[in-house]
């Protein structure tokens, strides 16, 4: 997840600032994020490389 937020570091605070952000909106956020960290994981160990998530 931190490499994640390293990442996109410049995005989120662009988010952080929208006036619009509610505390679903948030978690939908953080859900999100934490979903493509695992799918940054799980692809870094060779288990599933991105071709293979595409054909599946």
């Amino acid at each position: 997840m931190s490499a994640v937020v390293d990442g996109f570091k410049d995005d989120l605070e662009e988010i952080r600032k929208e006036p619009n952000l509610t505390t679903p909106k948030l978690s939908l956020l953080i859900e999100s994020l934490a979903s493509g960290a695992d799918v940054f994981a799980m692809s870094g160990k060779g288990d599933v490389g991105e071709m293979a998530m595409v054909v599946d």
